[in-house]
């Protein structure tokens, strides 16, 4: 088996719910940092997640030896910031969405990454789940074309 990629989180809050306890589960990552905007709260989901970085400074965390990707857990607004730096520094991204909250954002994401030649990707973990698409055809048949709806699958 090849080694695990080494990934660093950034996000204290979907990072820890989602996704640290997903890479906990897979063989071919290796969670080894994570950031959020609180020391404190870095140093917390470290130690729960037996990561041995954890750190409110994003430079620190992309300067983690070895590293080889991100995984931009953050909201929204710093989104550019952090996916840029990542992208600049040679790691692959992968970004939750959206990848930005407006348009010139997203190219300079793409941007970023196409000329670092690395890889990027938006997380969008739900698109094709079978039960979000049953929801979706009956609200449509019931209600035709919602402009905003919220929906809770439990």
């Amino acid at each position: 088996m090849e080694q695990p990629v080494k990934i660093a989180i950034a996000g204290g809050g979907f990072g820890r719910r989602v996704a640290l306890p997903v890479y906990a589960e897979l063989v071919e990552f290796e969670p080894v940092a994570v950031w959020s905007r609180r020391p404190e709260r870095a140093r917390e989901l470290a130690q729960e997640a037996g990561v041995a970085l954890g750190t409110a400074d994003f430079d620190e965390l992309l300067s983690v030896p070895g590293l080889e990707a991100v995984h931009v857990a953050t909201p929204v607004a710093t989104h550019v910031e952090f996916a840029v730096a990542a992208a600049e520094r040679g790691l692959h991204v992968l970004c939750e969405k959206p990848l930005a909250d407006n348009l010139a954002g997203a190219r300079r994401i793409v941007a970023a990454i196409r000329s670092a030649g690395v890889a990027g990707l938006v997380d969008y973990e739900l698109r094709m789940k079978q039960t979000r698409r049953r929801v979706i055809e009956r609200v449509r048949e019931v209600v035709g074309r919602p402009r905003m709806a919220s929906v809770s699958l439990v």
